[in-house]
């Protein structure tokens, strides 16, 4: 998709990566997929089989898979342990039957729904929570599902991306609040009319762990046809293209024969910044570009004619909140109660998070109820 992006001279190649980008784009308001419940169960028979859907995760039995009824139970569970060379895509999972004898192996099928598309996502398996098999699994769009004969503990993840660091937010919701929490961004290096976003966003119940994961080297380009951009406005991202901080660093948002388009991206000026040029023929107080990490938009700016926009990365300070700001909504920061900052110390790429009772904040860098 990037190399169309990059080469397209005519007006079927930019129609062409026009499609390409926006069926590639994912969201970021996570747990929308299967729902939010967190633990659950469900009667699997002989005669109808049966199915159960937690998190983000399906876990579907059909018609004489058991040989007798049983009892399936799933839940999302913070005990397991994720190899430190695997980066994790979903929540871990624990899924039981009450009688595995009564299973016929390979006949069940467990699939999950990623928040970030990955053609390197692998689904793993354990019996203790610490040493995992690879069930590798089919990956089909935004799903990635494998037959399964054994049952205990599942995630998805992915290898190769230890060039880069990967960052883990673990939440855990021990209030009453049932509603989104959310992450943004700030910078003051950027321009005064550079909107934060509602980066990544998931909706909790009271009791309910979950994670945020990026990876810090996946930003990109955005565009959306947001009208006039004011505070509230959400972000529809209609185009995504992958950016380097070095070598790709630059792209124009154009107008050809009425459709917008990301194109012709190249080396920017400045290394470490991002870029992005607008045509003479981009309309005022129409569409708005900006930048995204991990397929979730981070800042934008109103478009406007023949303007170059400049995004300032290197100092990035990251936030949590609650309320009902899903991802891509555009933040009013004055207007954003009880925010919490998120640092992470050096060699340390893992944060455990509380929304307390009282809904203040505790951040710390050691496991939940660990005892050091």
């Amino acid at each position: 998709m990037l190399n169309l992006i990059k080469n397209c001279s005519s007006f079927s190649a930019i129609v062409v990566a026009i499609f390409l980008s926006m069926i590639a784009f994912t969201g970021c308001s996570g747990g929308n997929g299967y729902g939010r419940d967190v633990d659950g169960s469900a009667i699997i028979t002989s005669e109808g089989g049966g199915e159960l859907d937690i998190g983000d995760a399906s876990i579907y039995f059909p018609p004489g898979s058991v040989d007798d009824q049983v009892t399936l139970t799933a839940e999302i569970t913070l005990e397991a342990k994720i190899p430190a060379n695997i980066y994790p895509l979903t929540e871990v999972y624990k899924i039981n039957l009450s009688d595995e004898n009564q299973y016929n192996e390979d006949k069940a099928t467990l699939r999950f729904l990623l928040d970030v598309y990955t053609k390197n996502a692998q689904i793993f398996r354990s019996e203790d929570g610490v040493n995992w098999e690879n069930l590798l699994g089919d990956i089909g769009g935004k799903e990635i599902s494998t037959k399964i004969d054994e049952f205990d503990y599942f995630f998805v993840g992915s290898y190769g991306l230890s060039s880069y660091s990967q960052y883990t937010i673990n939440f855990r919701n021990n209030s009453n609040y049932t509603g989104r929490v959310f992450l943004f961004q700030t910078n003051e290096n950027n321009e005064s009319d550079v909107y934060s976003v509602a980066w990544m966003s998931k909706f909790s119940h009271g009791g309910t762990p979950m994670q945020f994961n990026w990876t810090s080297d996946e930003y990109s380009f955005v565009w959306a046809d947001t009208g006039k951009l004011v505070y509230g406005t959400h972000f529809d991202t209609a185009q995504i293209v992958y950016a380097d901080p070095v070598a790709l660093n630059m792209i124009t948002l154009q107008m050809f024969l009425g459709a917008f388009s990301l194109y012709n991206q190249t080396k920017g000026p400045e290394s470490g910044k991002y870029f992005i040029k607008h045509g003479s023929d981009i309309p005022e107080e129409r569409v708005s570009s900006g930048i995204a990490l991990s397929g979730c938009t981070l800042f934008v700016r109103q478009g406007s004619s023949n303007q170059i926009h400049s995004y300032d990365i290197e100092g990035s300070r990251i936030f949590v909140s609650y309320g009902d700001y899903e991802s891509g909504r555009i933040l009013d920061l004055n207007s954003l109660n009880n925010t919490a900052e998120l640092v992470f110390p050096r060699n340390v790429f893992t944060l455990y998070v509380t929304l307390n009772p009282d809904l203040t904040w505790t951040i710390d860098t050691k496991p939940f109820n660990s005892p050091f």
